[in-house]
């Protein structure tokens, strides 16, 4: 049915018209068709198969490009053209499963382009969405990125689901609102190949979040790309396989660790243990009262096990004779004192 006339319309084109209903479209592929509705600035390509590639500004509908705010794309379209959609008033679009090919810059200069489903994943050709606003971006089992396909957007996280794919040098240069990216399966195959190092490389307060369960996710791959370290990058994992470091507890001298974590898998630190500070010396008082004749002790007891003593000298002061004993004083501030008979078997004598 004609959305036009409202009947069943033999469409025949001539300059963008049907000669019979009076529809805009035409052709723009061996057997895909466009049509555009005034009334609601939709540009709808129907039937399957693969979109004409366009240089710059000359795809058919060129005279409404300013005017085309929602495009539809039909289920058995294979490959969008070249510049095809280049600085149209778009605001989102949901690409069909069918599709493995995005041409270069398809959509490049969409200035109100915020919201791109790429559906199962395809091939994102160079400049494909270059100086598009789009923030958020979901990619699929998508096979790669070329040059420049989403630089200078306003991408603020990127998720990429499937097996990570191929980048060309520069697919995200100046993003400069990057800060998230998340990798849900294996690493990417070309983490150490140039197109890729340079393409994350000028990101440096990116969080890079990855699943170390899954293959490829080595030390060497997540911290060299073309023999370069990758500076500034915080790689934190959503799936490690977690290991307790356990907490040391600090004594008089030697100093203590808290409790921490690390992925027995990539051995990713998770929780940094800290130094904790010796607890210095905390001793307990023993003391052993001095008699007459005896010194007694000071013993100081230490939690660690260390202890000294100090004497506390005997009560009394003697010189000891041959025959006897003699007292000569004594210490301290005794309040009473009783003379002993003997002292060391010897008489005691005043």
């Amino acid at each position: 049915v004609c959305i036009n006339c409202g009947g069943l319309c033999q469409h025949v084109y001539e300059s963008n018209k049907c000669i019979n209903c009076g529809i805009i479209g035409g052709s723009c592929g061996e057997d895909l068709f466009w049509t555009f509705a005034l009334s609601t600035g939709t540009l709808t390509i129907s039937g399957s198969g693969k979109m004409e590639a366009y240089e710059d500004m000359d795809a058919p509908w060129e005279e409404y490009r300013s005017q085309i705010t929602m495009l539809i794309l039909p289920d058995g379209l294979t490959e969008i053209g070249s510049f095809a959609f280049k600085s149209t008033g778009l605001t989102s679009i949901s690409i069909p499963n069918s599709v493995t090919w995005i041409g270069e810059g398809a959509f490049v200069d969409c200035g109100n382009l915020e919201t791109v489903d790429l559906g199962d994943g395809c091939d994102v050709r160079e400049n494909a969405f270059y100086l598009c606003p789009v923030k958020n971006l979901e990619l699929g089992a998508t096979d790669y990125f070329g040059t420049g396909a989403f630089s200078g957007s306003y991408l603020e996280s990127i998720t990429i689901a499937a097996d990570a794919p191929r980048f060309a040098e520069g697919a995200f240069w100046n993003c400069t609102n990057l800060k998230e990216v998340h990798f849900k399966g294996s690493a990417p195959s070309g983490v150490v190949d140039k197109g890729y190092a340079s393409s994350l490389a000028s990101f440096r307060n990116v969080t890079w979040y990855y699943d170390c369960t899954q293959d490829g996710w080595t030390t060497s791959n997540r911290y060299k790309a073309d023999q370069k370290t990758w500076a500034g990058y915080s790689l934190i994992s959503e799936n490690h396989n977690v290991v307790i470091d356990e907490a040391v507890e600090a004594s008089c001298e030697e100093s203590g660790w808290t409790e921490g974590s690390h992925c027995s898998i990539c051995n990713e630190v998770l929780a940094a243990q800290e130094s904790t500070p010796a607890k210095g010396p905390s001793y307990e008082t023993i003391i052993t009262v001095p008699t007459y004749t005896e010194p007694g002790y000071t013993t100081y007891l230490c939690a660690c096990g260390d202890s000294y003593s100090e004497v506390i000298p005997a009560i009394l002061k003697y010189t000891v004779y041959a025959d006897h004993v003699e007292i000569t004083g004594y210490n301290g501030n005794p309040t009473e004192i009783i003379i002993p008979v003997n002292i060391e078997g010897l008489p005691v004598t005043a």
